[in-house]
């Protein structure tokens, strides 16, 4: 699961939305924030971890063999066109 985050998305609104992805056996979820260029990543057994912008997003076990390096995503968010 990969959720963008956006100014109105609250911390409480956030722990809500993990539980209920925890409880449908959601094993792995992306929170990717743009304003501090990160990833929250958080897993079924309720660990985490932040990725930073330098840093490459991995599918684990979820998604063998996917990779995402998080400069390039960052960059191509800052070319897209806001209109």
């Amino acid at each position: 699961m990969v959720e963008i985050l956006t100014a109105g998305n609250s911390e409480p609104e956030m722990a809500r939305k993990r539980r209920e992805h925890v409880d449908a056996v959601v094993r792995l979820n992306w929170y990717l924030d743009p304003v501090i260029r990160s990833v929250s990543v958080h897993r079924a057994d309720g660990t985490t971890m932040v990725v930073s912008e330098v840093g490459t997003l991995d599918g684990e076990d979820v998604v063998p063999g996917f990779s995402l390096p998080l400069r390039e995503r960052f960059a191509a968010g800052e070319q897209e066109d806001p209109e």
